[in-house]
C-alpha cells in the first residue's frame, strides 16, 4: 500500500510497543553492551525500512528521527541516574543536527512518538524541560513542526516561547501535531491523518 499510493519517502519513528519488553529501552550511559542491548532493534528495523525502499542511505542520514522512551515514565530504566536529564545523548545529539541545519539555513521536522509532555504524565519532567528549551531556541526558523503518536487520539499541542510561561498568540513558537492510531483502543476507533504540507517552508495548512 506505501509503495502503490505513496509517492515520497516514509519515516517511522518507533513506539513503546516496538520492543520486547515492551516500553523498555537502555540508556546509552549503561556501562559496556548494557546501554547497547536495544541497539539491534534500530539496526534492523532501519535495514528493513531502506530493504523495502522506503527510503534510501541518504535519506536515512537526514532523517531526524528519536524515539521519546528516554523520557517515558513506563521505560523504568529511565530511572537510573535521573540527575542526568539526557541520559542517552538523545538530546545532545538533536541540538548538534539542529545547529547543522540553523548553519545551512534549512527547516527541519521532528518526529517522535511519547508527546513531549503536552499532558504531564508521559514524560519525566527533566528531559521534557530540556526538550521545550530546545525547542524555544530553535523555533521557529528551524523546526518547521514536531510530530508525534502513542496517545491513539487527534491533538494538536503549542510550544511557546520562554518554556510557556505566558501563552498567546504573540508567544507561540511551533505546533506539535498528535497524530491517531491505526491500532483501536478502548473507546477509540482506529484512525489516521493527513497534512497539507507547503514545500517551500514546510509548515503545516488547513489542519
Amino acid at each position: 500500500m506505501f509503495k502503490k499510493y505513496l509517492t515520497g519517502p516514509v519515516f517511522v519513528t518507533l513506539g513503546n510497543h516496538d520492543s520486547a519488553p515492551s516500553n523498555i529501552d537502555s540508556p546509552h550511559f549503561l556501562p559496556g553492551r548494557l546501554g547497547e542491548q536495544s541497539s539491534w532493534n534500530y539496526r534492523h528495523v532501519a535495514g528493513l525500512w531502506q530493504h523495502e525502499g522506503w527510503i534510501s542511505h541518504e535519506e536515512a542520514e537526514e532523517a531526524a528521527t528519536h524515539y521519546g522512551d528516554f523520557w517515558y515514565r513506563a521505560n523504568i530504566l529511565n530511572f537510573i541516574n535521573t540527575e542526568n536529564p539526557d541520559n542517552s545523548g538523545m538530546l545532545g545529539w538533536m541540538v548538534d543536527e539542529l545547529q547543522k541545519a540553523e548553519d545551512a539555513g534549512e527547516r527541519v521536522w521532528i518526529i517522535g512518538h511519547v508527546p513531549s509532555g503536552w499532558d504531564g504524565y508521559n514524560p519525566l519532567p527533566d528531559p521534557t524541560n530540556l526538550f521545550y528549551q530546545i525547542v524555544d531556541r530553535y523555533s521557529p526558523h528551524v523546526i518547521a513542526n514536531t510530530f508525534w503518536g502513542h496517545n491513539h487520539e487527534d491533538q494538536f499541542m503549542i510550544y511557546y516561547a520562554n518554556t510557556g510561561t505566558i501563552q498567546n498568540s504573540d508567544t507561540s513558537l511551533s505546533t506539535g501535531w498528535v497524530v491517531p492510531s491505526v491500532t483501536p483502543l478502548t473507546n477509540l476507533n482506529s484512525g489516521f491523518r493527513l497534512y497539507e504540507v507547503d514545500t517551500g517552508d514546510f509548515k503545516i495548512y488547513e489542519a
